[in-house]
């Protein structure tokens, strides 16, 4: 599997414009990837989404994805019914995986039971979350792995940490450029400092679905060309 790659919906979102996950799937289809991820983190697109051209589209991916909705996930009836919806779009999809961030979980005892591939992604220290707390969760929880998200480990300095002391816990890599301030975007990989690249080398030693997680809006022409770069400094000697 060798660093398959992946391609978010969420990377057509430009912080304004409402993201239309049907117009990004049409999209990801042209740019010759691997895999996709499907982003529900804006909880209203779960709803009517699927339909037979979604399933024909999706069809075509090797691995299919998808990021839960931002929710406070613990024991209650409103955290039931949002996790019965997400399951029945995860069927409905044939997604590989289902993907949600660390901080939001109050309570992972919600997912108990549950058949569906869950992974958790990490926090950075603006959320309060470093490696020990990963640490901590999934040995407690070994029914879960991660997707290392390099943006938000950035920002105490800790990718390699992550690879090097749960690198047979990490499903994925969520590759972008670092996070734009108060934005809830990634800057592109491509236009990354080199301080930044020589941070991410880590994860080459991953066999793993690297996801790209960095926001080009509506630009084809800059999604292809961060698709390409991604492609040539994976291959590139660490």
């Amino acid at each position: 599997m060798k660093n398959t790659l992946l391609v978010s919906t969420g990377s057509f979102w430009d912080g304004k414009t409402y993201l239309d996950n049907v117009e990004a799937i049409r999209s990801i289809k042209q740019l010759n990837v691997e895999g996709i991820e499907v982003s529900f983190a804006d909880q209203k697109l779960l709803g009517g989404f699927f339909n037979q051209e979604v399933k024909r589209l999706l069809g075509n991916f090797k691995i299919v994805g998808m990021h839960l909705p931002f929710w406070s996930y613990k024991k209650d009836n409103a955290s039931q019914e949002m996790i019965s919806k997400c399951y029945s779009v995860y069927k409905r999809i044939k997604a590989d995986y289902a993907v949600l961030h660390m901080h939001w979980i109050k309570d992972s005892g919600v997912f108990k039971g549950s058949a569906w591939n869950i992974v958790i992604e990490n926090g950075g220290s603006r959320h309060g979350f470093l490696v020990k707390d990963m640490q901590d969760f999934i040995n407690k929880n070994p029914r879960f792995k991660m997707v290392l998200d390099v943006s938000h480990a950035y920002e105490s300095d800790e990718i390699g940490a992550y690879v090097k002391k749960l690198k047979n816990r990490i499903f994925a890599v969520h590759l972008g450029g670092g996070e734009i301030a108060g934005s809830g975007r990634h800057k592109l990989f491509c236009m990354a400092s080199k301080d930044y690249l020589e941070s991410c080398k880590p994860i080459k030693k991953l066999d793993c679905p690297i996801i790209i997680e960095s926001n080009w809006g509506k630009d084809i022409a800059l999604a292809k060309k961060e698709i390409a770069f991604v492609r040539k400094w994976l291959k590139q000697e660490s």
